[in-house]
């Protein structure tokens, strides 16, 4: 009987909760969460640094210096021309802006020493850094402990944001939209049914896949095959006529610059026209895809340089200055030190002010259109597909 008994209340006390659990459904459709509130940083404010006691202004730049290729350029151009204009306007209150550039091959051990020579010898007031998701992890660790923002122009690695640290920042849209757009070009407006994935094996590449996955299994979709790439595979044709043997409507592709250059021109020599899809990769130049003549292919691009006057002009102080093209990555670096220059006018010389400050800009003119930021940290800017 009491057994009974104590089933029925138990039956009762579960109803009971369905319905409240409906009626707040209906009444408030989003549940509260930690992740409603704006990430904030909880820690002492310190205290304002002294014009007289310094000679210049501080900026890390974590970011391969030396120009060996196009790409690299474009990015120590773009940092290099917005530091010049800035001192030409007289800096911050007549001390000039300096770049202080660092950076190793080796993230996880040399890298990271020039990473914390940066925060402890150099006494930045931010960083600037990476040019990949491995290398801006190493970054935010040792910003996170010594307290120092961190701008993240051109990694779109969402685990950046994952933890909700205070003192990163990410320009580009994260691989988790970039997936969304790609699989509602692909299967909603193109009706592709049977579609691949190509990726390399970086940690990037790791990153970008496991999104591509989880948002085929929101949609109940499977990818007809998924390919992994080595640095040690330097021809691809192998791969390509394997994901061909399943008859694909369509691939989606995460290589290296160069791999993606190496692809697509082994597309050509076999005469295939499948629809190629590409998230944004920073050191695939748009110029590439130009030449190579391959009409159905899809990339991602991080902000639209159409009808941007932001662009526009950045574009035109680029050429006159170096007499050559910007990549759209130079454009995010160039927001990044404008940023940040911003940030400093309002906050002044203390590490958490700037932090705050960062925080509290809606950048409008900005080269990618404009800069708001999510309650992580990340830019809420919209991809866009070149075709």
């Amino acid at each position: 009987m009491f057994n009974r008994l104590l089933f029925l209340l138990l039956i009762v006390f579960w109803s009971k909760s369905l319905i409240s659990q409906e009626y707040n459904k209906s009444i408030y459709p989003h549940q509260p969460s930690v992740l409603d509130e704006p990430v904030e940083f909880s820690g002492e404010s310190g205290s304002q640094k002294n014009t007289n006691d310094i000679d210049e202004i501080r900026i890390g730049f974590f970011f391969p210096s030396k120009p060996e290729n196009t790409f690299n350029s474009t990015i120590n151009n773009a940092a290099d021309l917005a530091i010049e204009e800035i001192n030409k306007k007289g800096g911050y209150h007549d001390l000039p802006y300096r770049l202080v550039k660092r950076w190793s091959n080796d993230p996880w051990g040399a890298g990271s020493k020039e990473m914390i020579k940066l925060v402890y010898e150099d006494s930045v007031w931010a960083v600037i850094g990476s040019i990949n998701g491995e290398a801006t992890h190493i970054a935010e660790q040792i910003a996170t402990k010594a307290w120092l923002p961190l701008i993240s122009p051109i990694s779109a690695d969402p685990t950046l944001n994952y933890i909700r640290i205070p003192w990163i920042f990410r320009l580009p849209p994260d691989y988790q939209v970039q997936a969304k757009i790609i699989l509602n070009k692909a299967i909603e407006e193109k009706s592709l049914n049977k579609i691949g994935l190509i990726s390399s094996i970086s940690h990037d590449g790791r990153i970008f896949s496991e999104e591509i996955q989880d948002v085929f299994d929101k949609q109940n979709q499977s990818l007809a095959f998924h390919f992994q790439v080595s640095m040690q595979q330097p021809d691809l044709t192998d791969i390509l006529q394997r994901a061909l043997t399943f008859n694909p409507d369509g691939m989606i592709l995460f290589l290296s610059a160069v791999e993606l250059e190496d692809f697509i021109s082994t597309l050509q020599k076999i005469d295939c026209h499948i629809p190629v899809f590409v998230p944004w990769i920073p050191g695939f130049l748009v110029d590439s895809l130009a030449q190579s003549k391959y009409t159905n292919f899809h990339f991602l691009q991080p902000f639209s340089s159409v009808n941007n006057p932001g662009w526009d002009s950045f574009q035109q102080r680029y050429q006159s200055r170096f007499q050559t093209k910007p990549s759209v990555a130079s454009g995010l670096i160039y927001d990044a030190i404008y940023l940040l220059k911003h940030a400093i006018d309002k906050a002044g010389l203390n590490r958490p002010a700037i932090r705050n400050a960062i925080t509290q800009i809606d950048y409008h003119s900005a080269v990618s259109s404009q800069i708001s930021w999510d309650n992580a940290g990340g830019n809420m800017v919209k991809p866009v597909f070149l075709k």
